[in-house]
């Protein structure tokens, strides 16, 4: 048995936001000092699909606490309420409760995974109506089949933008209030087996108005905090895959911390480490020849990441 590779969020003194009595406490880190109630401007905010989404009571499912943060920053932004839990069984309890009008459910989570909490979810009384969006880091057709057996309305991608996540939003809140007709669900496309390049090559270190546009929600604290948490994960999965026994080692753990990973930097527009990690956890369930090097492209996406990430890092104010 190998450590954990995957560091937790580092704590903050900010004050708690309202959350779900089943949901640990979730913290106002994520939105900027206004609270979230003056939206951002420029190209990041849609106004028109933020006014639209006003009122909606939201359920975010996901392990990672980055993750979390930033879609209830942008539905926040929208006027939307926000509930947070980390996993399946706490949304399960949470929906038992409450009556959302959608439920964003990430699919790939350790204990109880998101499919696993939609069937039991789907097992309630009238509340397991509540129409679900899934959200993935990237799409197979086996998750997508499965999803819509269960009645899924929707799913966003990782990384989404704010008015991408909002429509999906919208169009599931409509679904929920039609439920004698049938609505079209709101499915991206499933992604390719086969890749250019396993490593990444072809694809740039940073998105730049992808970092703005996330950033653009966030305050400089919360930036720093989450870069200082994804710099954390790299350093941890760096230090397993240099070692002289790397793959020999957990490879289900490696390939989770690698998915964590992935996830949280997609956000912030770091598209080659987010591409290479997921095709490295992928490469791992399927047992992939290409393993060891992928491997090497996940430390070298992984070390041109901290790179951009400490030019970027905010700088204290000096009083």
């Amino acid at each position: 048995m190998v450590p954990s590779i995957v560091p937790p969020l580092e704590a903050t003194n900010a004050a708690p936001i309202e959350q779900h009595r089943h949901g640990p406490p979730v913290k106002d880190v994520a939105l900027r000092p206004n609270g979230g109630s003056r939206l951002p401007t420029g190209p990041a905010c849609d106004v028109p699909a933020f006014r639209a989404a006003r009122g909606l009571h939201v359920l975010v499912v996901d392990d990672s606490a980055i993750n979390r943060d930033i879609a209830s920053a942008y539905l926040r932004a929208a006027g939307c309420r926000v509930d947070c839990v980390e996993g399946g069984v706490e949304a399960i309890a949470a929906v038992a409760d409450i009556d959302f009008d959608v439920v964003l459910m990430d699919l790939r989570m350790p204990g109880m995974d998101g499919l696993e909490a939609m069937r039991r979810i789907r097992g309630l009384d009238v509340r397991g109506l509540v129409p679900i969006v899934a959200v993935t880091a990237q799409v197979f057709n086996e998750q997508m089949k499965a999803c819509r057996e269960l009645g899924v309305v929707g799913h966003v991608s990782k990384p989404f933008e704010p008015k991408t996540l909002l429509a999906v939003v919208r169009h599931a809140a409509a679904a929920g209030h039609r439920r004698d007709e049938a609505i079209t669900p709101l499915f991206g496309s499933v992604s390719a087996a086969v890749t250019p390049d396993p490593v990444g090559s072809e694809l740039p270190v940073l998105d730049p108005i992808a970092f703005a546009h996330t950033t653009s929600f966030l305050a400089p604290r919360a930036v720093g905090s989450y870069l200082q948490t994804i710099t954390a994960r790299g350093e941890a999965i760096l230090s397993t895959l240099r070692g002289s026994q790397a793959l020999t080692c957990n490879r289900n753990e490696l390939a989770r911390a690698a998915h964590t990973l992935a996830g949280s930097v997609s956000l912030f527009g770091f598209e080659r480490l987010a591409a290479v990690g997921i095709r490295f956890e992928r490469a791992v369930q399927c047992g992939a020849a290409e393993l060891p090097a992928l491997a090497d492209g996940l430390v070298a996406a992984i070390e041109a990441t901290l790179q951009e990430i400490r030019a970027r890092m905010p700088q204290p104010v000096v009083a």
